[in-house]
């Protein structure tokens, strides 16, 4: 799953999905005009299994964080 500190300017193409031990995934993070900050975006593993990815990551019982990636973006003006 992927967060973002600023949703009002960024959106990701994929904000949750499937991802296989040593697979890759592409997705591209657009921002919109705006001042410029520091932001970030996290990316949140988890030992998924399922057809719905958001399941994992609703509770404490669903399924446990395992892993985070964080990102931190830098917009100029």
């Amino acid at each position: 799953q992927v967060r973002s500190s600023n949703n009002s300017n960024y959106s990701v193409n994929m904000i949750r999905g499937f991802i296989d031990v040593a697979e890759t995934k592409e997705f591209i993070i657009t921002r919109k005009a705006g001042k410029p900050q520091p932001d970030k975006l996290l990316i949140c593993f988890c030992d998924a299994t399922g057809p719905d990815a958001l399941e994992h990551f609703k509770g404490e019982a669903k399924g446990e964080v395992v892993g985070e990636a964080l990102i931190k973006l830098s917009a100029a003006e």
